[in-house]
């Protein structure tokens, strides 16, 4: 009996895996994972996540087409008011080759998320000098405000609200959908042991440098040279954390988009430059050019 048809019968309880079967299963995801998958395209390391890498939505692609299934949608919405909205998705796994149920997954996502429920002002004034010493949002406005470099000069932000949360409609439905198609995709293999869901990218992020004792703080950025990269009048601010660059890099080529193009917009010359404050506007940006 041959690994595919050993899955099946495993998710539909005709019969016990052997030890022997299980590990072959596991070898098959584990050279997927050494031949055809390429880290930060289909999979990578995300900060607060372990050592389990996530997986991408073209990774869980490769583990879906290598095992022969094909995903069917049953999609829930939710009218949340003031015209909000919610999707609920349960993906459902069947075998190609026979149409039988193998196993399920789900995915929320709502025009209630910040990255979709906010939008950035510029409000055209420059940030005051004493911002950088203490980085008090206060200083600048309150919690709903945020420096941004826009053409060289450093500007204060207002986050407010979008008028129009149907402009995410279609977005958030497909940000549910690829959330239940990769928790179907980790439950159906068995690969969960291997990798994490990577819909759970920005929790992990705000979990993990809420926690930090004290700011990273880098006072002469290194380039991916080695060598030191170029600084500006808040270089000592702190800045995103190597693993944070390396979930930046792979976002930016998973959406397409050109290294040259975010750092235009965000006005540095490397990565590993981006101040800190900033983690939740680049992944926002990157999930809008991808609209």
């Amino acid at each position: 009996m041959n690994i595919e048809s050993e899955l099946i019968a495993q998710e539909s309880g005709a019969f016990e895996l052997n030890p022997a079967q299980v590990r072959a299963q596991q070898k098959m995801i584990s050279e997927l994972m050494g031949s055809v998958l390429k880290e930060d395209t289909h999979y990578g390391l995300i900060p607060g996540c372990g050592n389990k890498p996530a997986i991408f939505l073209p990774g869980a692609h490769k583990l879906g087409m290598m095992f022969n299934l094909g995903p069917r949608y049953n999609i829930e919405r939710n009218e949340l008011g003031s015209d909000h909205r919610e999707y609920e998705i349960t993906c459902e796994l069947v075998h190609r080759g026979t149409g039988r149920f193998i196993g399920e997954g789900v995915g929320v996502c709502s025009t209630m998320e910040s990255k979709y429920r906010f939008r950035n002002e510029n409000t055209g004034e420059i940030v005051p000098k004493e911002y950088w010493d203490t980085r008090d949002n206060e200083i600048i406005g309150g919690p709903s405000f945020a420096p941004k470099k826009i053409d060289g000069k450093w500007l204060i932000q207002h986050k407010v609200e979008h008028d129009n949360p149907a402009d995410y409609y279609n977005t958030v439905k497909k940000i549910a959908k690829k959330r239940a198609y990769n928790d179907a995709i980790l439950t159906c293999t068995a690969a969960s042991d291997i990798f994490v869901p990577d819909d759970d990218t920005d929790d992990q992020i705000m979990s993990q440098e809420s926690q930090e004792q004290g700011p990273r703080t880098v006072t002469q950025p290194q380039s991916r040279s080695g060598q030191p990269a170029s600084t500006d009048a808040t270089s000592g601010t702190p800045v995103i954390s190597e693993g944070q660059c390396k979930l930046i890099y792979a976002r930016l080529k998973n959406a397409d988009i050109g290294i040259e193009s975010f750092y235009s917009k965000y006005g540095i010359s490397e990565i590993d430059q981006l101040p800190r404050d900033f983690i939740n506007d680049c992944l926002e940006w990157i999930d809008g050019e991808t609209k």
